[in-house]
């Protein structure tokens, strides 16, 4: 893991930065790893950021699919 985060160069502050517009993207299928590798191996070795992304995904592709109510106000 250690190895994984020397040569990927990205940190979690970083991968926060690019968490919502990656996961847009994701969400409407694009792959990560095209778009952005280092932030795929950052995701594979930090748990915490790899939650946070996955649950974007999940919530985007239900809206996108129209799974989700909107907020009654």
């Amino acid at each position: 893991m250690i190895i994984a985060h020397q040569s990927d160069q990205m940190d979690c502050d970083m991968c926060n930065q690019n968490l919502d517009c990656l996961a847009e993207q994701v969400a409407q299928g694009a792959n990560l790893h095209d778009l952005l590798p280092a932030m795929e191996c950052h995701l594979a070795c930090c748990e915490d950021c790899a939650e946070e992304f996955q649950a974007l995904v999940v919530i985007l592709r239900a809206e996108i699919n129209g799974q989700l109510q909107p907020p009654i106000e």
